[in-house]
This record gives structure tokens, C-alpha cells and sequence, in this order.
């Protein structure tokens, strides 16, 4: 398997990264705004009896664990539209690192691409020599066995 990649493919996949880095993170702006204007509208209407008082959830977790910012006097909904951030925040920052991996993998190979071209004009450059010397040369000629 050759794993030589040209310039121009190593951009093209660092291009579709980025893209594909800030499609996901639109998608969770939105989500987040989305979450965010509908714990605004809930704190427009009067909360429900059967919900428990700010900051207890009735389960005995710990609301401000989570990493998220609350509202007073919204109580936060686990639904799907916060695990889908999650998730996605996840992809996100796989793309990072493969992104992160692409870069040091073109490096590498830039620089050992760098040493085989030095050693292609070490070697040029001592042929040459060997030539000159060799044409120099005013002793007697000698024949290979």
C-alpha cells in the first residue's frame, strides 16, 4: 500500500474537514439555540406543580454537572436534542484530531521527502567528484578482473 499523498490531495482533505467542522458546528449552534429559546419561552409560562423546585431534579443528580448554563427557573430537559449536541460535539472533535493527524503525517512526509532529495544531491554531487577524479587520473589504467 503506498501511503505517499500529493499537496493538493492533502488540502482537499483538509478542506473537506473543515467544511465538514463547521457544518457540525452550525448544527450545534442551532441546537443549543434552539434549546436555549425554549427555555426562555418555558420561563414566560408558569411552571407546573408536579415539577420540583430549581436546582432539584427529584433523582438526586446535580444539575450544574452537566457542563451546560441553566436558566433560573427552568428546569433542563434531557431530551434528544441535547444528546444530539453531545454526539455531535464527539464527531467534532474526532474530525479535530484526524485533522490534527493529517497535519503531522504531511510534515513527516515533507520532511523525509526533504532528506531523500539532500541525499539524491549528496550522492549527485559525489559522482561528479568521482568523474572529475577519475578523468584526472594519470596513472596507469587498469582493467577490472
Amino acid at each position: 500500500m503506498k501511503w505517499e499523498m500529493e499537496m493538493e490531495q492533502i488540502e482537499a482533505v483538509l478542506e473537506r474537514i473543515w467544511d465538514l467542522h463547521d457544518k457540525i458546528s452550525d448544527a450545534i449552534h442551532a441546537i443549543s439555540r434552539a434549546h436555549f429559546l425554549k427555555s426562555i419561552k418555558n420561563l414566560a409560562r408558569p411552571q407546573e406543580k408536579n415539577h420540583p423546585p430549581d436546582g432539584d431534579l427529584g433523582d438526586g443528580s446535580d444539575e450544574r454537572s452537566c457542563g451546560y448554563v441553566f436558566v433560573k427557573g427552568f428546569r433542563p430537559d434531557e431530551d434528544a436534542a441535547l444528546a444530539e449536541a453531545r454526539s455531535l460535539n464527539a464527531i467534532r472533535s474526532a474530525l479535530e484530531n484526524l485533522e490534527d493527524q493529517i497535519e503531522f503525517f504531511h510534515t513527516i512526509q515533507s520532511q523525509q521527502q526533504a532528506e531523500r532529495d539532500a541525499a539524491i544531491a549528496r550522492l549527485e554531487q559525489s559522482r561528479i567528484i568521482l568523474a572529475m577524479r577519475l578523468s584526472e587520473h594519470q596513472g596507469e589504467k587498469h582493467k577490472n578482473r
